[in-house]
């Protein structure tokens, strides 16, 4: 492993370990905040809709693709983060509420997201792809 490598992996592990702390509660996650967290990570959890809800993993990969899982099988899509907090995704083969600006909020050692429908979910951000739902 290069030293390059090396310092990026380190300096990534220490921003995810450190943002929680220093992140005050109901304040949204900056562009660099999101950056360290999200890229070539995978987020984790569960959305609840009325009586529904379904388990989902989504990978961040570091070309701003996005390959996720739910109940319904595995999708794709690309992101982009904005200056704004905004980290905003738009789903491939989808005309969805789901495309959109989706704002991040450390809450302890999970991350509170509010979708662009205004719903909320709260999920476990991983380093690296983890795409095993269900095994």
């Amino acid at each position: 492993m290069s030293l390059l490598r090396l310092l990026r992996l380190l300096t990534t592990t220490l921003a995810i370990i450190l943002l929680p702390i220093v992140t005050q509660a109901d304040e949204k996650l900056n562009q660099d905040e999101l950056k360290a967290l999200l890229i070539d990570s995978t987020i984790i959890g569960t959305f609840k809709w009325g009586f529904l809800k379904f388990d989902f993993n989504e990978y961040y990969s570091e070309n701003n693709k996005i390959i996720g899982q739910d109940d319904d099988g595995e999708y794709t899509g690309s992101y982009q983060i904005h200056e704004e907090g905004c980290f905003n995704i738009k789903y491939d083969d989808e005309n969805t509420s789901a495309n959109g600006c989706y704002y991040y909020q450390a809450k302890g050692d999970q991350y509170l997201i509010t979708a662009p429908t205004g719903d909320e979910v709260l999920v476990t951000v991983k380093k690296g792809k983890h795409l095993n739902l269900g095994k």
